[in-house]
């Protein structure tokens, strides 16, 4: 969510749409992310980002994602 392209996508989806965003990426990046609109951020090296999504939504889960990265273990899923 706070790389090149993440960024943009946070605040198109969050500014743009009105979607309610809860971006993930490195802690590093936190505070780009949220600048750019998310609602929440999750840093995914810290503990299991889905479980955090789940709390994040009532455990509904998210109702769309969007990956943006050139590491292959994030479309394992």
């Amino acid at each position: 969510a706070g790389g090149g392209l993440g960024h943009l996508a946070v605040q198109i989806a969050s500014r743009g749409i009105g979607l309610r965003v809860i971006g993930i990426d490195h802690g590093s990046k936190e505070k780009l992310v949220t600048d750019s609109g998310a609602e929440a951020f999750i840093d995914h090296t810290k503990g299991n980002a889905e479980e955090e999504v789940k709390k994040l939504t009532g455990g509904m889960g998210a109702h769309a994602v969007i990956v943006l990265t050139a590491a292959n273990g994030a479309y394992a899923r």
